[in-house]
């Protein structure tokens, strides 16, 4: 064996001893460089693998997992402050076949039950220097890290110290020249394929940070050293721990050394300078380890609210809805955890919130949505001693009240989504709030607001034309069209209108015509009318008199027709045929007054009728 081979720098996974370097890193040559951007080449030391070791660690298998890890995770993303940006996979081999006679393989096919380190560092450098092997080097190349994988059966042993299994379950080197950078992991200590993984990721972390033990180390760690095998012209070597993923192992419990599972894969986490910490990819260890919980961790919110949920300890996670049956389309779940509920009843939901830093923990929270009451009318009108009906919409029983003393009285109904107010009989114009409390306190108060004045109003057009009709509709409405607004009926502001077959008394329903007489084309008759009331020597106020009987007795035979509903009075205004049989001439307009009711109740509307 030449001495270029014993040239040699041991780090490793021990396997008894403890390390617990949790100082930062520090570099122990400032001038040494890692491997900056590193590929990673699995060689794997059976010519037939897959049939020695089985399915569970398969060369695919294996390499799967180094090429996920590398290309797919940002595993490595925490390393970039000791200089090392990214892996990629380099591709994996097999003992290749000589074609020398005499010599079938170009280097050992498969290692002995009971090999040394100086074993793997010749092995190592046969395959990857020797021609034929397919294995990539290139001279100086020291971005090129070599995995080496031992299949079952084959132990590392080194005069009892160092041995596989014992004192390591992985291990990284270097040898001495050419500078070949590798890692070493037995099948015999990695007995199932997380455990392979967290042995690799442990090794592969390290060797790029720290491949000749000259890089980053923690400071104070303790080594171990093994005598040079029998023969050889070589000292003692001493391996140094306390490099980036030794810092980490164990990890408190319940991680230990199990290591962390990362998008699917067990991994060892390293520690982080820059978060004086212990790291899986870009995600502080211990938190990413620990279950998620949802907070706040209410079991209901009510409807037609937004309530902004969290997770702890805090991750990156995308939200989710679960609820059968389906929610109402106006429940969603935003995507920084706000849930936005809808108003249809009660129902249950459960969120769910899946991590996305490769953790794959999963949160959820079930909780039920409670209908928020809704009354209607929210917003109604009311006049002296009227009465109005209260309803919350989805059934829920309230008890109702008047705020304020002085406002009216709300009584409850069998239905106890039910109510009837009856408003004050004296007072000035005023808001009046109304209050719902749920019978189930969880629900929130509801609110309804009564705008009273003692007076109703009729509401109805200002305008009609001969042979049209004119709907007048009594209570605190504004707009003709009631679109707007809440009507009395006649009974509840305490009038009984009855129809009459002329313009008079209609019981409470007083319908006064005054007639304006405003010629427009018929300037000359008005003016006749006015010399002939001159001649006669007549004073203004008593031309003003005779104006107005004038007027009545023209317009005391003026039919009034329709009818008279609940709260509506229908009025069709004669045709011209009949203004013109009563002296109410084409251009003459005629203002009607409709009163309602007696002292404080008393109101009246203006109705223009035109001769057109």
């Amino acid at each position: 064996m030449s001495s270029r081979f014993v040239a040699l720098v041991v780090c490793c996974l021990l396997a008894t001893v403890t390390v617990s370097a949790h100082a930062d890193l520090t570099k122990r040559a400032p001038l040494s460089p890692v491997m900056e951007s590193p590929r990673i080449v699995n060689l794997f030391w059976d010519d037939n693998w897959d049939a020695d070791s089985g399915a569970a660690f398969s060369r695919d298998k294996i390499d799967d997992f180094t090429r996920r890890l590398f290309e797919s995770t940002p595993y490595l993303a925490r390393a970039a402050q000791y200089g090392v940006h990214g892996a990629r996979f380099g591709g994996s081999f097999l003992p290749h076949r000589s074609s020398l006679p005499g010599n079938p393989w170009v280097c050992p096919n498969k290692p002995a039950s009971s090999i040394n380190v100086f074993d793997i560092v010749a092995w190592v450098e046969c395959e990857v220097t020797m021609r034929g092997t397919g294995v990539p080097w290139e001279a100086n190349d020291r971005d090129v890290l070599y995995v080496v994988y031992l299949p079952k059966g084959t132990g590392i042993h080194n005069l009892g110290r160092f041995e596989s299994c014992k004192d390591l379950s992985a291990y990284h080197s270097v040898t001495a020249s050419p500078q070949l950078m590798f890692a070493v992991v037995p099948l015999d200590c990695n007995t199932t394929f997380n455990s392979l993984t967290v042995s690799a990721s442990h090794e592969i972390v390290e060797a790029l940070t720290d491949p000749t033990a000259l890089q980053w180390q923690g400071q104070g760690a303790p080594s171990v050293t093994i005598p040079a095998p029998p023969g050889l012209p070589v000292g003692p070597i001493t391996i140094v721990g306390g490099e980036a993923g030794d810092a980490c192992t164990p990890l408190p419990p319940p991680i230990g050394s199990d290591g962390l599972s990362y998008f699917g894969i067990q991994v060892e986490a390293y520690f982080s300078n820059s978060d004086h910490a212990c790291v899986v990819g870009d995600q502080l260890a211990i938190p990413f380890a620990k279950p998620l919980t949802i907070s706040p961790s209410t079991s209901f919110v009510v409807g037609a609210s937004r309530t902004t949920f969290s997770v702890s300890p805090p991750a990156p996670v995308t939200w989710s809805l679960i609820s059968s049956p389906a929610l109402p389309t106006t429940t969603t779940m935003g995507a920084d955890g706000t849930l936005t509920t809808g108003n249809g009843g009660d129902y249950t939901v459960t969120l769910k919130a899946v991590a996305t830093d490769g953790s794959g923990r999963i949160a959820t929270q079930s909780l039920s949505v409670l209908g928020t009451a809704e009354v209607r009318p929210s917003v109604a009108h009311a006049i002296l001693e009227s009465q109005l009906v209260f309803r919350e919409l989805h059934g829920y029983s309230l008890t109702w009240s008047v705020d304020g003393a002085g406002n009216g009285t709300i009584s409850p109904t069998a239905d106890p989504s039910v109510a009837v107010y009856t408003a004050p009989g004296a007072g000035p114009q005023r808001r009046i709030g109304i209050t719902g409390i749920p019978v189930d306190v969880r629900r929130p108060a509801v609110h309804a607001s009564i705008e009273f004045q003692p007076l109703g109003v009729i509401a109805g057009p200002d305008r009609i034309k001969p042979g049209g009709v004119a709907t007048f509709v009594y209570g605190v409405c504004t707009d003709a069209q009631r679109r707007d607004c809440i009507s009395v009926p006649w009974a509840t502001a305490g009038l009984s209108p009855t129809l009459a077959p002329h313009v008079g008394e209609l019981g409470n329903l007083k319908v006064r015509a005054d007639l304006a007489r405003q010629l427009e084309d018929a300037r000359r008759d008005r003016s006749a009318v006015e010399k002939q009331l001159l001649q006669r020597s007549r004073s203004p106020q008593e031309l003003a008199t005779l104006r107005g009987q004038f007027a009545e007795r023209h317009f005391d035979q003026l039919k009034l027709e329709g009818q008279i509903r609940a709260n509506e009075l229908t009025y069709r205004a004669p045709t011209l045929d009949e203004l013109a049989k009563q002296g109410i001439k084409k251009g003459e307009r005629v203002n009607l007054t409709v009163t309602v009711g007696e002292g404080v109740r008393k109101t009246s509307t203006q109705l223009q009728l035109v001769a057109e």
